[in-house]
């Protein structure tokens, strides 16, 4: 503007050691005698490359074409050198450059590195390297566009276009005839992405993401083929974060012409930090590895028809692994949040252009969404579209009839059933026998209702037979077949009861099919796949560890006295204590100074007068001011040791770990038949939570509950399964003005779970995901518009059981006056306690966070109303006393039911006498092994300085197994005695002589008493545990899967 030119701007390439090759092949067996070369490799590399963009870089020189031939030549050099220097308007900015915070692990590798491998007349091989180089990430950067424009640049208006364009046309009509390969490998290694918050968002943070390898590949073929595909390999990927907006000062002050092109206040570094220590960054996000495979059709081949997807992304990831404290985790959280919001919200200018869009669309027909009426076939819907036509004749055939055992799991009764087959549409196929929707359980075969032609092969086949005819009885206590002729039993359908079975057999996700895109479509068939994500066995690992990544910028908290397992964010629940405690500390303060005001400025003046230089009216930094005063010695000592106390603890955290995450995403590209927008179905193979806050050892809260007897689990069933299908409305935008949420529904499917829940860790987790401080209205997105969430018109969640132990740690009185009923269930720890979650299903909620609302509000009602005595008859002191009675009731109740139903008494007394002596046997074992256990952890305390440790400890599976560890406890409990007793007052004895002897003997007899006690009760209490599971093994099992799950990823 002014003297310089409006809206240019200007892009500097910097680089040093730039170095081209070529290899030049010459061919002497062309005929005539004549020789041909060609070059069969070439290479350019440089060293190092720094990038920038400016604006108002150069200046506007007026008449510039008058004055031209009175300059010299040394003036036009100094005018040409002048386009590249900075002015009072120039804006600019660092784009790519060589990394400064990490060194180079290679210094003599080049930063890029370009090769062409030409193999012959229609192959070649393009290698492009990157090393060691930063990019500058910004969110409002216009170097992007003026880029493209700077690209797509042509002469308009040229007397030579139609010229220019019959050349192009030939041109590609040449290239259309020839053929050839490009082979394209581009390796990225230890680059950098460097992002800086923007100065009006709330949060400050400046985020570095490290990646480690990335190489991408790809085949290019001309005349261009009926696909393309690429393949990206991402390795060693790394996110650091920090809480300040740390600014690039020092990395620029390293920068080749940075200082001929930056502005100064950039180089000053004064207000910048040293390196990357004084950074503070904290590594929050890891990923080792990640292969995604993209797949492309071609644009003039593609259509819907096809029933093949536009685009396939395949992604198979290693583990992620996210690390961090509670002030870490919040400033990341918000960081991507307030990110998110920025690229993701809407403005004016889009709400305008989608009323625009609205104006042109043509209303459909309303259709209503498909509901998951049936959640069972919502879930067990088959990828592939599996349906077929019945025929309309009546037959005679032998049908298998679907009898309900438990939640999820059915038993097959086949029987002779006459029925008339006829098309259905999906509300009475679902009504009927057929198990979702499908028929294979259905005879209508010929062969199954006659006698096999002699000399036919054998063939598996279902018991049938006409009408009138009798069926064969299966015995089953003699395990055999009766004859039909048998007068003594009626004739009855064969009932085939093997074992419990699903309600068919589960494929993967990511097998293919259409997801019943067409079902939910409206339409005859599936429509077209627009694209089509799959992602595969992803593991994830998040700890959040107790304490604080940056102590010396921690809320300050008065210290409170230490309990056994506390942990140190516990003390951001008492706010309103905390608000006290500040109060006081300031009033204490103030009162010290107001009881002698004159005494402390008097103080004051002193020592301003003692730094004070003579000959000068102010005070300057003397060496007196680098020497602390004892009083600030003691304080800057006792700041160090708080944040030594407040910094991370390594060995408290909460972790939840994801194993074998699946997930299919396709999205539908919008038509004028359908308003389907996606379908999803994400699977989850393996999940637990486990904390190391109530004990040193790793402790599971929740993960599956492993029971081969009562519900035995497909392994090709996910613990916790999600499918959602969406469809977009027909307007966009209201007549109010807007935005119109998508519609969805939804199913949730977990299986069974077993918890083993701690107070101490449930009041962890309240700490660490609770903010200190309230969020602030965010001033910089006032006039942007999120997206809303869909509404579900209907949110099914299948009923789940779980088996919970839980263990109090104290009781709030104070809670419980306030009419806290739920303290209640810290009285007693619970043990083994079954809770059955109801079946539920929401309608018409927005967002997933109202659906979980809703769904742990009505599951803690039906708890209340249903389940409450399970809170008695589970607790410590009834347990027993209630396990015992459930045998005592079987003895009872079984003779009397096979008194009734005619049965024998001598085997329904066994079954209830038998029950009685295991819930009995199991009970004694359990409540002794774990009193000894108690008794032996108390013992150790006393004997060491920590309790003993069973991590070691492997899960017996009778008392055979116990001998081992016993023997070795015993000893190792005598060998502290005899160390104690012995060792110990014998080095006294050289050292001082027999006065210290004696006094070592004293203090080491409770030692040589308690130390055998507590390993005597250590064995004992194992013993009894091999004994039980011997008497339970279901429960030796349940144990097992546990330490399993544990051991996989702790």
């Amino acid at each position: 503007k002014g003297d310089y030119d409006d809206g240019n701007a200007s892009f500097k390439i910097h680089g040093s050691r730039w170095e081209a090759h070529a290899v030049v092949v010459v061919d002497e067996t062309v005929g005539n005698g004549d020789s041909s070369a060609s070059i069969k490799c070439t290479r350019v590399m440089l060293h190092d490359l720094d990038m920038y963009y400016a604006s108002n870089l150069v200046k506007k020189i007026a008449k510039q074409n008058e004055i031209a031939d009175e300059l010299s030549l040394r003036d036009r050099c100094d005018f040409i050198r002048q386009r590249t220097i900075r002015n009072e308007s120039t804006v600019a900015t660092p784009i790519l450059h060589r990394s400064r915070l990490f060194p180079s692990l290679s210094q003599e590798s080049p930063a890029l590195l370009f090769d062409i491998f030409r193999m012959d007349e229609c192959e070649c091989a393009v290698h492009f390297s990157v090393y060691n180089v930063t990019h500058r990430a910004e969110l409002d950067c216009k170097w992007v566009n003026t880029l493209v424009n700077l690209a797509t640049l042509h002469d308009k208006g040229d007397g030579n276009d139609q010229e220019n364009s019959s050349n192009n046309n030939d041109t590609v009509a040449a290239d259309q005839k020839s053929s050839s390969v490009t082979k394209v490998f581009i390796t990225v290694a230890d680059c950098n992405l460097d992002y800086m918050t923007p100065t009006q968002f709330n949060v400050a943070s400046r985020s570095i993401l490290r990646c480690g390898d990335i190489r991408l590949t790809s085949n290019i073929v001309r005349p261009s083929g009926p696909a393309q595909s690429f393949k990206l390999s991402v390795g060693d990927v790394s996110l650091l974060l920090g809480n300040k907006r740390h600014q690039y000062n020092m990395e620029n002050s390293k920068l080749p012409r940075a200082a001929t092109i930056l502005p100064l206040h950039a180089l000053d570094l004064s207000t910048a930090p040293a390196d990357l220590h004084h950074m503070n960054l904290v590594t929050i996000l890891t990923l080792d590895s990640c292969v995604v495979s993209v797949n492309t059709a071609a644009q003039n081949l593609y259509s819907e028809e096809t029933k093949d997807p536009k685009t396939i992304l395949q992604i198979t990831c290693g583990q992620l692994s996210l690390s961090g404290c509670k002030d870490s985790f919040h400033c990341f959280t918000e960081t991507l949040g307030e990110l998110s919001l920025k690229l993701t919200a809407l403005t004016e200018q889009h709400i305008e252009e989608m009323k625009e869009m609205d104006k042109g669309i043509i209303s459909l027909p309303k259709r209503q969404p498909r509901s998951c009426v049936d959640a069972e076939e919502f879930f067990d819907t088959e990828t592939g579209n599996l349906e077929e036509e019945m025929p309309s004749q009546p037959v005679n055939l032998s049908v298998s009839t679907i009898v309900p055992l438990d939640e999820g799991h059915f038993a097959i009764t086949t029987q002779p059933k006459k029925r008339e087959l006829k098309s259905s549409g999906p509300k009475e196929r679902r009504e009927s026998f057929e198990l979702d929707g499908y028929d294979w359980t259905a005879v209508d075969h010929e062969w199954s209702r006659e006698e096999l032609p002699s000399g036919e092969e054998q063939v598996a086949r279902w018991y049938g037979s006409d009408s009138g005819s009798l069926l064969p009885v299966h015995d089953q206590e003699h395990g055999g077949a009766l004859s039909s002729n048998n007068t003594t039993k009626q004739a009855q359908a064969l009932k085939i009861i093997p074992h419990h079975i699903e309600l068919k057999c589960h494929q993967s996700i990511l097998d293919g099919g259409d997801m019943d895109a067409a079902k939910h479509a409206g339409l005859p068939s599936p429509p077209g796949v627009n694209a089509r994500v799959l992602l595969r066995d992803l593991r994830i690992r998040c700890r959040f560890f107790d304490g604080y990544d940056w102590p010396q910028y921690a809320p300050k908290r008065p210290k409170k006295p230490r309990r056994p397992h506390a942990f140190v964010i516990d003390y951001t629940l008492d706010k309103e204590q905390q608000s006290k405690d500040q109060q006081t500390e300031t009033s204490k303060k103030s009162a010290a100074t107001s009881k002698h005001p004159a005494a402390a400025s008097k103080k004051q003046s002193l020592m301003n007068n003692l730094l004070e230089v003579p000959g000068e009216s102010t005070a300057s930094p003397s060496a007196f001011q680098n020497i602390p005063l004892p009083e600030e010695r003691s304080i800057q000592i006792a700041d160090r040791a708080e944040r030594r106390r407040l910094f991370r603890r390594s060995n408290r955290f909460l972790q939840m770990s994801i194993k074998g995450l699946q997930a299919r995403i396709d999205t539908f590209p919008e038509s004028d038949e359908h308003s389907l927008a996606n379908c999803v179905h994400v699977d989850v193979k393996e999940f637990f939570l486990a904390e190391t806050i109530s004990d040193a050892n790793p402790t599971k809260i929740l993960g599956e509950w492993f029971s081969e007897l009562e519900h035995p689990r497909d392994t090709k069933i996910g613990l916790i399964t999600l499918k959602m299908v969406t469809w977009h409305p027909s307007r966009r935008i209201s007549d109010d003005g807007s935005i119109v949420n998508d519609e969805a529904i939804a199913g949730l499917r977990i299986l069974p779970l077993r918890c083993f829940i701690d107070q101490r860790a449930i009041r962890f987790a309240r700490a660490y995901f609770t903010g200190d401080e309230e969020k602030q209205e965010k001033q910089w997105a006032i006039n942007l518009i999120e997206p809303p969430p869909p509404i579900f018109r209907d949110f099914k969640v299948l009923s789940c059981k779980l088996k919970v132990n839980y263990t109090p740690e104290k009781l709030d009185i104070n809670a419980l006056r306030d009419g806290s009923i739920v303290e209640l269930i810290n009285l007693s720890p619970l043990n083994e306690m079954v809770i059955m979650l109801q079946k539920v299903s929401m309608e018409q909620k927005v967002g997933f966070g109202e659906v979980v609302g809703e769904l742990l509000s009505f599951w803690i009602k039906d708890i209340c109303a249903t389940q409450l005595h399970k809170f008695v008859t589970n607790s410590s002191p009834f347990k027993p006393i209630s396990s015992v009675s459930e045998g005592v009731v079987d003895m009872v109740v079984l003779p009397w039911e096979a008194l009734r139903n005619g049965d024998k008494m001598s085997k329904a007394l066994s079954k209830g006498v038998s029950s009685f002596a295991g819930s009995l046997a199991y009970q004694a074992l359990d409540v002794t092994s774990w009193l000894t256990n108690f008794a032996s952890d108390r013992l150790s305390k006393m004997t060491t300085s920590g309790s003993k440790s069973n991590s070691h400890r492997q899960v017996p599976r009778g008392v055979s197994d116990t001998t081992g560890y016993a023997l070795n406890t015993l000893t190792k409990g005598f060998e502290t005695a005899n160390y104690k007793v012995i060792i110990v007052p014998y080095r006294q004895y050289q050292q001082t002589g027999p006065g210290s002897a004696i006094k070592s003997v004293v203090r080491g007899i409770p030692v040589a008493v308690l130390a055998p006690l507590s390993a005597a009760s250590d064995a004992l209490s194992y013993t009894l545990l091999g004994a039980r599971n011997s008497v339970r093994p279901d429960i030796r099992k349940e144990e097992e899967a546990n330490r399993r799950a544990l051991m996989w990823d702790l």
